[in-house]
This record gives structure tokens, C-alpha cells and sequence, in this order.
């Protein structure tokens, strides 16, 4: 996201990594940005946000403080953030043997056969 008009730029980095994985995730994605940043800090106010969704559904402390700093955090944000990466995960596990498949969404958004509580 940017604005030309106050010169500030804010890059938000997705990554869904293993939960075990989390904290270095964050750390290796700050610094894998870490030029970019200090490029586009030139001329613009610049931020690089990072949010951890492990594949089990895990959320990370900082993500939340990451949307919450956007202004978009909340309780329903952080249970379909995790609910999604859980569907993510399932998908993947369920078609590891398959040499060649794609994934079609239903209508509803749903994965067929995966039910949430």
C-alpha cells in the first residue's frame, strides 16, 4: 500500500511457514527485504510488515501486531487467517502423491470434504 500524497509506503509480506519455523520466518523475511526497503526509504516513508500463518494455523503474535498497526486486526480476521491456512494445508497433504492436480474452490469457498468447528 502507498500514498504519493504523504509519501509513505507499506509492504506486507504473506508467509505460512511450519509452526516450529514462525520466529525465523519473520527474521529471514525482514531481512530478505531489508535493501528494498532501505531503496525505497529514499524517497518515501517506508515500512515492511511481516505476518506468520504456520501451516497448522497458528497465527503469530507479531501478525496480529502487524494488522492491528493497519488498522484491520480482529477476532474474525485471526480465525479465517487460520482456518484458511488449515484448509491450505489439508489440500496439499491430501494430494502429496498426486503427480498432477489443480485445486477448484466451491462456490461457498470451501473445500469439499472440509468441515470447520
Amino acid at each position: 500500500m502507498w500514498s504519493v500524497a504523504t509519501k509513505q509506503l507499506v509492504m506486507l509480506e504473506l508467509t505460512c511457514p511450519d509452526e516450529t519455523r514462525v520466529v525465523e520466518s519473520a527474521t529471514l523475511k525482514q531481512e530478505r527485504y531489508r535493501e528494498l526497503v532501505d531503496e525505497c526509504s529514499k524517497t518515501m516513508k517506508t515500512v515492511c510488515l511481516t505476518v506468520e500463518v504456520g501451516t497448522r494455523g497458528y497465527v503469530a503474535m507479531q501478525s496480529m501486531h502487524a494488522l492491528r498497526r493497519l488498522g484491520v486486526w480482529s477476532t474474525t480476521l485471526h480465525n479465517k487467517m487460520s482456518d484458511d491456512a488449515l484448509r491450505a494445508s489439508y489440500v496439499l497433504y491430501t494430494q502429496r502423491k498426486t503427480v498432477d492436480w489443480s485445486w477448484q474452490p466451491s462456490v461457498t469457498g470451501r473445500v469439499s470434504g472440509v468441515t470447520s468447528q
